[in-house]
């Protein structure tokens, strides 16, 4: 039990860095729309973290179809990722934060 607690802070982190790095290549050096950036960042972290998730930290798992797990993956992640879609547009946009300092919030 232990063993995974410490496997989600793992996916949780690389997750975040995934979510960071797309974010800073596309917003920042790409110069793309903050909101469309994330969306896009996000998306990649949620299939990164899904993936982590899916052949390590649920390796058991096998008997459930893959497209379902992905499925339900998304359903249940999409409100955090509007979440940190509306944190980071709004820090951005409105209160003129820096990006990286938006993730974080």
């Amino acid at each position: 039990m232990k063993i995974d607690f410490v496997r989600f802070g793992i996916v949780g982190s690389i997750g975040f860095l995934v979510n960071l790095i797309c974010l800073t290549l596309l917003y920042k050096h790409l110069k793309v729309e903050v909101v469309v950036s994330q969306i896009i960042s996000g998306e990649v972290a949620l299939l990164s973290n899904f993936t982590f998730l899916n052949f390590w930290t649920f390796k058991g798992h096998e008997h459930i179809p893959f497209y379902k797990k992905l499925l339900q993956f998304h359903a249940t992640q999409w409100s955090g990722q509007l979440i940190i879609l509306a944190v980071v547009s709004l820090g951005v946009k409105l209160f003129k934060f820096n990006y990286v300092y938006s993730l974080i919030i």
